[in-house]
């Protein structure tokens, strides 16, 4: 009986597999972006993106396309100086590695940062559940330090999933939010990252209707 219930869950997992994977290869191109806006970063105030949020930027901020223009818009990066080591990233995409639950995500990011090899002295400072736009969600915050620089960083991320795609009940959507900035920098840009929080909303994705007008979000950048 244990065999039979391991061979339906793998074939259930295959069928979401495949059906995701069908999924991205029918992606929309992002439709918020033009060519050269990596540099620009045109984006103000409000923005709308197709894997299923919204978020407000502070005033004062831009915000810059957080993936390669002209593929899918998985959502928007916002510099927090010129250099851009310190920067904010609202980013959603396919759950593509089928996390069942935001710990594993967490997990993974936790290893992720282990493997890096530009990385060292890695600690967990805290991992605790919150609230994403009305989603569970977790929190982990890590410190590091960069082996080039010797200087200390900081990583603050909240992480949520979403099942949008029926039949599956299984997660179909991850959502990020996350700071990356030097731990001198951390307290003052965790107050801005609260403020990037607290103006995340869920709304409708491509998957589920009511679907968003081709470009309807370009509207909202001002250029």
């Amino acid at each position: 009986m244990k065999n039979l219930h391991t061979r339906n869950s793998l074939a259930g997992r295959s069928l979401r597999t495949a059906f995701l994977a069908f999924a991205m290869a029918w992606a929309v191109p992002g439709q918020a972006w033009e060519d050269g806006d990596e540099e620009k970063c045109p984006l103000r105030g409000h923005y709308v993106n197709y894997y299923g949020f919204t978020v407000t930027l502070p005033d004062g901020l831009k915000g810059c396309p957080n993936s390669p223009v002209g593929m899918s818009d998985h959502g928007v990066e916002i510099p927090l100086d010129p250099q851009r080591q310190r920067v904010i990233d609202v980013f959603a995409a396919y759950n593509a590695t089928l996390d069942e639950t935001v710990a594993d995500s967490i997990a993974r990011t936790i290893d992720s940062f282990r493997e890096d090899k530009a990385v060292t002295g890695l600690r967990v400072i805290s991992r605790s559940a919150s609230r994403l736009g009305g989603l569970r969600a977790q929190r982990l915050v890590l410190r590091y330090r960069l082996k080039e620089t010797g200087v200390e960083m900081v990583f603050d991320s909240s992480d949520a999933l979403r099942s949008v795609i029926k039949p599956f009940s299984e997660p179909s959507h991850s959502y990020r939010v996350s700071l990356i900035t030097p731990a001198k920098f951390y307290k003052a840009d965790r107050r801005v990252l609260e403020q990037v929080l607290a103006s995340w909303h869920q709304s409708a994705t491509e998957d589920d209707p009511p679907r968003h007008p081709p470009g309807q979000h370009k509207k909202l950048i001002k250029r």
